[in-house]
């Protein structure tokens, strides 16, 4: 079983609209429907707290997740920051030129500070 099932099945089970599991996970209740329709998948941190507010663990939140017969399943590409920055429908071009901008200076940040250590 997929995540996305997961997640619909479970907030299902537990009479949960997506409003309030979005609540309770800190995201919003349109980021949940992507989850729920695998358009998108949670990161790490947002992934714990849905588990959390569905009361399941993180293995059961993404059961195909794990290595078992992971060589035979395709990997995902890796996405960079500012790719998934443009490629959020939920932001308009202001938002996302300011989040790239953001994390662009971040980088630089952390870098700068790297390199006096």
């Amino acid at each position: 079983m997929e995540m996305a099932e997961v997640i619909r099945r479970r907030r299902a089970e537990l009479r949960m609209s997506q409003a309030d599991l979005g609540a309770a996970a800190g995201v919003d209740a349109r980021q949940i429907r992507r989850y729920e329709t695998g358009q998108s998948q949670p990161v790490l941190s947002v992934a714990v707290a849905i588990a959390d507010a569905l009361g399941i663990s993180i293995d059961e939140l993404a059961p195909n997740s794990r290595n078992d017969g992971a060589k035979d399943r395709p990997r995902a590409m890796p996405v960079s920051v500012v790719d998934a920055v443009k490629a959020d429908p939920g932001l308009d071009d202001n938002g996302r030129e300011l989040l790239t901008s953001v994390y662009r200076w971040l980088v630089r940040q952390r870098r700068g500070s790297n390199a006096k250590s």
